[in-house]
């Protein structure tokens, strides 16, 4: 891979090679670990690794990243483009328990990414990764102070040779740069900049059945889409994070964040009115060049006290966002009848392209919270929130489309510390949340939706089992309006969905050689309103599974100190596919097995990691809209080998 062909700029080649200049020194990346760093079963990730019971796209049958709900260090963040693992050192999913002290929850769950900050030390890190489909990936990261402990930077670069489920492939480069600056004691400015360039993106197909059944036969797994089909964007991130301490006992802490994505060239397959023997009509769409842009920051004023055994927190936090889209005025082409599996070839038409539709959305939020701390008693959050929100969409030849709403939103939640081990809680959470955009078999495709009033209710206990392990059981209760396909397939509103269940988390040490990481759902997911009483809808919401487990445990064996074995087992109820409820994904359970070996390589810190993801090679679809279908992401067996070295 030579980097001409990546494009790689010359700028952050320069900033790297300087790096790697200084005195190596000991780096951080080979001991990456998702098991041992997780506090609990909710959703981690760790450099490469991930695990857990919820994602960024999921948690509790929703998807915190769609409603807006994504923090960097804790500062709010209107992500469009997703942050690339030069700037991100981990990510945890704040939900339940995990949310409690945590100030401004919301009732989808946060998503709270940490970067990775550069120290006084030197550090130059390598990651290679290579798997049996033909993925590969190339890393490099290291940091340098430029003044004492005053200022430092870091920067790293990654190439990326990325194979997916369904045949679907393409290269990517990514870069990244990050500084930090202390002029003064308790005054800190980090700024950074990142950009990810995917291209020759091959596409996969999404299946439509005509009548209630899963696609038949099921798909070989290759990219049969004509050689011209297809994708290039590029993503950017960038902002500056301000901390300093002021008199009188506050904090400020200052975010601005500037995200977009740009696709200069996109195509959807689609596969409708697919009959049982398999057969379906294949359109592609092409899109012109399309974009979101969005700034986004927060300005939070903090001041702590403590009052004996009790101690207070209290915070001002003013939110703004300010996003500008560009998309529609797609064309597409008529392949004719094709079979799932067959292969099309073809030359590229001539598109032409219609105009297209831009949405603006202002956001300014201003709230305030409170949080108390009373130790071996009990601990209290009440937050309070004003937003104002403003959203107009063009469609060229219509009138303007403007949607506002002001809200008060209020969060509260209670902790009472029964003993030293056992806690009780509970926490109510009412939010102004987006809707996402309309999927691609729908007639207003990569339509932007509305704003949407939600809720969040929970309950439950944490439990300290013995040292180093802890279990945490929660009810929970989401409420929030049902988007789907209605009847002259437009998607939108269609009543209200509830999920209510309960939730598991073991996490810790089971022995001194035994680590855990489990967790568990178990939910009742439903439909109401006046399409359910009508028959236009089924009483289960598309889209949720209503059981999910999540098991991983790592063993160091004896004799073996710098060596560990690991196993996960990941577990999903089905999940209704179709308005109608006539059709649903069905269960599945995967199995993963692994093993890590930590040594020196020419005296430097490294880790050599083989895994096998999904050893019995089960195969299953996932949802790409309501009927619509594409392979699971984690279908068929995958065998990886990465090393990391600390330079």
């Amino acid at each position: 891979m030579r980097g001409t062909r990546f494009g790689i700029s010359h700028a952050a080649l320069a900033v790297f090679l300087t790096l790697a200049a200084g005195t190596p020194a000991l780096g951080q990346r080979a001991g990456e670990n998702a098991v041992a760093q997780a506090d609990d079963a909710f959703g981690t990730s760790v450099g490469n690794e991930e695990i857990g019971l919820y994602t960024s796209s999921n948690v509790r049958g929703f998807s915190p990243t769609d409603a807006g709900n994504v923090r960097i260090e804790g500062l709010y963040f209107d992500q469009v483009a997703e942050l690339n693992p030069r700037l991100q050192e981990s990510s945890r999913i704040r939900v339940g328990i995990a949310a409690q002290g945590y100030a401004f929850p919301a009732p989808t769950g946060v998503v709270d990414y940490l970067l990775r900050k550069p120290g006084d030390t030197v550090q130059l890190t390598s990651l290679v990764n290579v798997s049996n489909h033909g993925a590969a990936t190339l890393e490099l990261d290291g940091a340098t102070p430029l003044m004492d402990d005053k200022l430092s930077i870091g920067a790293g670069v990654g190439f990326n040779r990325n194979m997916f489920v369904g045949g679907a492939s393409n290269y990517e480069h990514n870069e990244g740069v990050t500084a930090r600056w202390r002029p003064a004691p308790g005054f800190e400015i980090m700024p950074f900049w990142s950009r990810s360039d995917v291209y020759v993106g091959k596409v996969w197909f999404t299946y439509v059945p005509n009548g209630s059944f899963l696609p038949s036969p099921f798909p070989a797994g290759r990219s049969d889409a004509p050689e011209w089909a297809l994708n290039r964007r590029f993503l950017v991130n960038y902002g500056n994070i301000v901390r300093a301490r002021l008199p009188a006992g506050l904090n400020l802490n200052i975010g601005i964040f500037r995200s977009e994505e740009k696709k200069l060239a996109q195509h959807y397959a689609l596969l409708t009115g697919l009959d049982r023997q398999g057969v379906g009509d294949m359109t592609i769409y092409s899109d012109p060049p399309t974009s979101r842009r969005s700034t986004s920051g927060e300005i939070r004023l903090e001041r702590a006290f403590e009052d004996g055994p009790r101690s207070h927190r209290a915070i001002f936090s003013l939110r703004m966002r300010d996003r500008n889209s560009l998309y529609d005025g797609f064309d597409s082409v008529d392949l004719g009848p094709v079979a799932i599996n067959q292969r099309l070839h073809g030359t590229k038409p001539a598109f032409q392209y219609g105009p297209q539709t831009t949405d603006h959305v202002s956001q300014t939020t201003v709230g305030l919270t409170y949080e108390g701390l009373w130790r071996n008693v009990g601990q209290i959050g009440l937050g309070i929130q004003k937003s104002r929100y403003n959203k107009k969409t063009v469609v060229p030849g219509q009138a303007a489309v403007v949607s506002k709403d002001d809200p008060w939103l209020f969060d509260a939640a209670l902790t009472g510390f029964i003993s030293s081990d056992l806690a009780i809680f509970g926490s109510f959470t009412r939010g102004l949340e987006e809707s996402g955009v309309a999927p691609q078999n729908a007639s207003n495709r990569n339509e932007a939706l509305p704003a949407i009033k939600t809720s969040q209710k929970d309950l439950g206990i944490r439990y300290n089992l013995y040292d180093g392990a802890k279990l945490v059981v929660a009810l929970f209760d989401i409420q929030k309006p049902y988007l789907n396909l209605d009847a002259s397939n437009r998607f939108g509103p269609l009543g209200d969905t509830q999920n209510r269940g309960v939730e598991f988390s073991l996490s810790g040490n089971i022995t001194p050689r035994l680590d855990i990481v489990a967790g568990a759902v178990f939910s009742q997911p439903e439909v109401t309103g006046q399409a359910v009483d009508l028959g236009v809808v089924g009483k289960h919401p598309v889209g949720i599974a209503g059981r999910k487990i999540d098991l991983h445990l790592e063993w160091r064996p004896p004799g073996f100190e710098d060596g560990s074995l690991d196993m996960g087992v990941r577990h999903s109820g089905s999940v209704v596919a179709t308005r109608n409820n006539l059709v649903s994904i069905p269960d599945y359970t995967m199995v993963d097995m692994g093993a890590r070996y930590r040594f020196r390589l020419h005296d430097q810190p490294a880790s050599l990691r083989l895994s096998a993801t999904n050893i019995f090679n089960t195969r299953n679809y996932e949802l790409a809209g309501a009927g619509a279908y594409k392979l699971y992401g984690r279908s068929g067996r995958l065998i990886e080998t990465r090393l990391i070295v600390d330079l």
